[in-house]
C-alpha cells in the first residue's frame, strides 16, 4: 500500500510510505533552492509537483499506484482536489485514491514518535500556530483525547498541544488555542510562544523568520535588564500568559537596518529576556505535563522545538528520563507525520487503514 504525505506549509515537504515504512521524503527547499519554500496543496505550485515526482521516481511508481494522499497544514485549508493537485502529471482517474486530512499538531506528534525509541512518552508540540479550532471538525482524522486540559477559543489556532503515547495511540491531554487583547496594537497576537519569537525576530532583524539569529544574539545580552517585565509566564492552571502589550509599551525602536545590530545592547538584552522567559515557561509547562501524565520520556516537535537553549534547559532539569527530538521537528516533518497518521487511523480515529498497526521506524 502506497500513501503520499504532503506538508502544505511555509516549510513544505513530501513523503512516501509503503506498507508502514517511510521510503523517501524530500523538503521542498532542497529542490527549489529557496529557503522555507511553501507547498500549498489547494493551489499547488510547480515545487509541490516537483516534490511529488521526486518521491514517485525514487520508488519507481506512478500516481496510479497510490492508494491515498495525506495532507497536513497550519493554514485554513480544508479538503483536497486530487485532480488539481496532479494536474498535468498524467494522473488519469484519481477517484480510487483516498484523500486524508490530518490535524497539524497531530502530524507533528506522529513524526516525533516515529523515530523515538520509547513507548512511554509525553509528546509536546509547540509552534507559531497550527490547525484552526473551527475547521477541526472538517478534517478526516479525529484526535483521541484523555480528559485534556484545554484553553481554547473556537476562532483560534492550536499553539501548544501535548499527548500521551503508550506505544499504541496518541491521546490529547493539553491544548492552548486562544488569544487575548490587553493592549492597543496587540489585537492579532495569539498566546503563542512561536509568535513571540516572530515578533522578536521582526523587531530585532526586520524579518519574522530570523528566530535563530535572535537565539544567537541572546548570548550577548543580559536577561536581568528586563527581569521585572515578565512578558511571559504560565499561571497555576497551566494557561499561558503572554503580554504583548508590555512589548509594545517597552520596546519602541525596532532595528531600521542601519548599522550593525550587535552595536546596540538594546537588541541583545531583549533577545536575552525572550530566551530567558522561554526557558522558564517551557520548564514550567514540562513540569506540569509530567505531573499530569506520569510519562517517563518526552518527545518534542514544532518550530519552537528548534530552540536548543530552551531544550537544554529542560534536559538539565531532569524532568524526564529521556528527551527525543528528530531532525525535522519543524513543519517539514509533518509530511512524514501525516502519512503515518493516515495508515494508523481511520476517519473515526481508531481503526487501522491498512492493517499495519502503529507505524514505527527501526532506525533509532
Amino acid at each position: 500500500m502506497w500513501v503520499l504525505g504532503i506538508c502544505s506549509s511555509h516549510n513544505g515537504a513530501v513523503a512516501l510510505l509503503r506498507d508502514g515504512r517511510v521510503q523517501v521524503a524530500i523538503q521542498a527547499e532542497r529542490l527549489s533552492r529557496r529557503k522555507r519554500e511553501m507547498t500549498p496543496v489547494l493551489k499547488p505550485n510547480a515545487v509541490v509537483q516537483d516534490c511529488i515526482r521526486y518521491c514517485l521516481d525514487y520508488c519507481g511508481i506512478g500516481i496510479s499506484d497510490l492508494d491515498a494522499v495525506a495532507t497536513s497544514t497550519p493554514w485554513k485549508e480544508v479538503g483536497l482536489d486530487l485532480d488539481v493537485l496532479f494536474e498535468g502529471m498524467g494522473a488519469g482517474n484519481t477517484a480510487r485514491i483516498r484523500s486524508v486530512t490530518v490535524p497539524h499538531h497531530l502530524s507533528h506528534a506522529e513524526y516525533a514518535i516515529h523515530y523515538a525509541d520509547t513507548d512511554n512518552a509525553l509528546v509536546l508540540v509547540i509552534d507559531g500556530s497550527g490547525t484552526s479550532e473551527n475547521t477541526r471538525s472538517a478534517l478526516t482524522i479525529k484526535e483521541e483525547e484523555d480528559r485534556p486540559l484545554k484553553f481554547v477559543q473556537p476562532d483560534q489556532k492550536e499553539t501548544i498541544s501535548a499527548y500521551t503515547y503508550d506505544g499504541v495511540a496518541l491521546r490529547l491531554i493539553y491544548r492552548s488555542a486562544f488569544s487575548k487583547t490587553p493592549g492597543v496594537g496587540a489585537d492579532n497576537h495569539q498566546q503563542s510562544i512561536g509568535r513571540l519569537w516572530e515578533w522578536a525576530s521582526m523587531y530585532t532583524f526586520g524579518d519574522d523568520s530570523e528566530a535563530g539569529k535572535v537565539m544567537g544574539l541572546a548570548g550577548f545580552g543580559d536577561a536581568k535588564v528586563h527581569r521585572d517585565l515578565r512578558i511571559m509566564s504560565l499561571d497555576g492552571e497551566g494557561r499561558l500568559d503572554l503580554r504583548f502589550d508590555k512589548l509594545y509599551e517597552n520596546f519602541r525602536t525596532p532595528w531600521d537596518r542601519r548599522g550593525d545590530v550587535m552595536d546596540n545592547r538594546h537588541y541583545a538584552d531583549l533577545a536575552a529576556h525572550v530566551q530567558d522567559c522561554t526557558n522558564n515557561v517551557l520548564l514550567d509547562l514540562c513540569t506540569l505535563l509530567h505531573a499530569r501524565s506520569g510519562m517517563r520520556d518526552m518527545c518534542y516537535a514544532g518550530g519552537v522545538a528548534l530552540n536548543g537553549l530552551a531544550n537544554e534547559h529542560v534536559i538539565r532539569a531532569g524532568v524526564f528520563e529521556h528527551v527525543f527530538q528528530n531532525g525535522s521537528c519543524e513543519d517539514n516533518g509533518t509530511a512524514i507525520g501525516a502519512v503515518c497518521t493516515a495508515v494508523t487511523k481511520s476517519a473515526t480515529g481508531a481503526a487501522a487503514m491498512c492493517g499495519c498497526g502503529g507505524v514505527k521506524s527501526s532506525q533509532w
